[in-house]
């Protein structure tokens, strides 16, 4: 693999914005919109990290009251939900194609046809890497999963501290599921909508992992501070406060 990857992160850092009004599209972007601007309504990521928070404080097997739920978010239509029904909200019957691949390549990367075939065996990696590890969790196709370990890259690249250990990111997710689960944030979307958009997060969290990872590696002090300021864009995207 040539060192042009490396320089993606700076491509990564001033199209993705730019890309945003094509998230209208709806072979591409629609569904990852349509999450992020429910999400920030509801400030689901707010509560499922309160509830990990809390439940790390208590004892093992007792029980936690729940607060009121803000007013700027709807009101939650069901107070528990099964393991069935949390599976069904956050999971997807993959179509055992990649359906952003080409997009992420042509629309966030913008590579050239000279680059096309490198970036895509890049990014392939990245998708197998991530769907290997979700798998060994026990959370393939997973949109919870994905969701969490996007928040937690970027977090961690934005902080400069090590990643979340997969106990931790598991144990997110479980809250991060069921909460998307009780507020229906995730109702009306396809299948492939539900693989879209966590490829996408997939793909943009893997390859700012690498970037970072690399930069640390070369003690890179211009590409640490890239990296930075995209995860910083990320977060904000979702309404998180870095």
């Amino acid at each position: 693999m040539k060192t042009r990857i490396f320089s993606i992160g700076l491509v990564l850092l001033t199209t993705f914005a730019a890309s945003q009004p094509s998230f209208a599209q709806p072979t591409y972007g629609q569904p990852y919109q349509r999450f992020i601007d429910t999400l920030i309504t509801n400030k689901v990521w707010e509560k499922s990290l309160k509830n990990y928070s809390t439940n790390k404080s208590q004892p093992s097997g007792t029980a936690k009251s729940t607060s009121t739920t803000p007013d700027s978010a709807p009101v939650v239509r069901n107070t528990a939900v099964t393991p069935e029904q949390v599976k069904r909200a956050v999971q997807f019957k993959s179509t055992g194609t990649r359906l952003m691949l080409d997009g992420y390549v042509d629309e966030i990367l913008r590579s050239t046809a000279q680059d096309r075939a490198e970036d895509k065996e890049r990014l392939i990696g990245l998708l197998d890497k991530f769907e290997a590890r979700a798998t060994a969790l026990g959370y393939p196709n997973d949109l919870a999963f994905a969701f969490i370990t996007f928040i937690a890259v970027n977090s961690a690249v934005y902080a400069d501290k090590p990643l979340l250990s997969n106990d931790q990111i598991v144990e997110l997710r479980n809250t991060m599921a069921v909460e998307l689960t009780r507020r229906g944030t995730l109702d009306g979307m396809t299948d492939q909508q539900k693989q879209r958009t966590y490829e996408f997060l997939s793909m943009d969290a893997g390859l700012l992992q690498f970037f970072w990872g690399k930069a640390k590696a070369e003690k890179n002090a211009e590409e640490l501070k890239t990296c930075k300021i995209v995860a910083k864009q990320r977060l904000e995207i979702f309404g998180i406060e870095p």
